[in-house]
């Protein structure tokens, strides 16, 4: 065999071997890829019914626990400036309102201050598969409590505010809008009085909500 062809040959076959090593490099990083799971899309609005076993109040050193609540609440999508990955939407909560369903003790009232928080409200990917997210909805709350009276006295109606925002956690999201699916008060939040009559110490505790999208 000519010198030239075993040289033609011995090229070729270098040719080949580096393609199979740049094959195989490239393979595993394709095979690791997984899908993003899907987000809202910006521009949604969700509707959505809000039920609570009762909430935990202190006031003045007394530890208050409501009635069974319901209400509603919506939850707006929007894009995630903060994020470039997107891998998380701003799933901004308004309107939040609840009240206690049949009240035989301690009446309670929330209601959202729809004010703009600096706080951003956010659903991000936590798995892609499965999908599982965790949501944060952060509030400005109003209450409205309604005391017992005591004997001879006249029922006591306190209004109440978060001093600072509230934050509704819920981590195991399989799915938005949400079916079932519980979120938590991410840790005690003091409370002032709305026109600074009371100054007493008072905390909201406890604040376990299940949410699911309206039918």
């Amino acid at each position: 065999m000519k010198p030239s062809t075993v040289l033609n040959r011995s090229i070729r076959l270098l040719a080949c071997a580096a393609t199979i090593a740049a094959l195989a490099l490239v393979a595993p990083a394709t095979a690791q890829a997984a899908p993003t799971a899907a987000l809202p899309t910006p521009g949604q609005k969700f509707d959505l019914t809000v039920t609570s076993e009762g909430i935990g109040l202190t006031i003045d050193g007394k530890a208050i626990t409501s009635e069974p609540l319901r209400g509603t609440l919506t939850v707006t999508i929007d894009a995630n400036p903060s994020d470039p990955k997107k891998l998380s939407v701003e799933a901004k909560p308004s309107d939040l309102t609840l009240s206690t369903k049949a009240p035989q003790t301690t009446s309670i009232t929330v209601n959202q201050d729809n004010a703009v928080v600096d706080e951003k409200s956010i659903l991000r990917v936590v798995k892609p598969t499965p999908a599982t997210y965790e949501h944060i909805m952060v509030l400005d709350l109003k209450l409205t409590v309604s005391m017992p009276a005591a004997p001879g006295k006249a029922e006591e109606i306190m209004q109440l505010a978060t001093k600072d925002p509230a934050q509704l956690r819920a981590t195991d999201v399989k799915q938005f809008p949400p079916v079932n699916q519980q979120y938590s008060l991410a840790g005690p939040v003091e409370l002032i009085s709305q026109d600074g009559s009371s100054t007493v110490p008072m905390t909201l505790d406890g604040f376990d909500v299940i949410v699911n999208q309206s039918a």
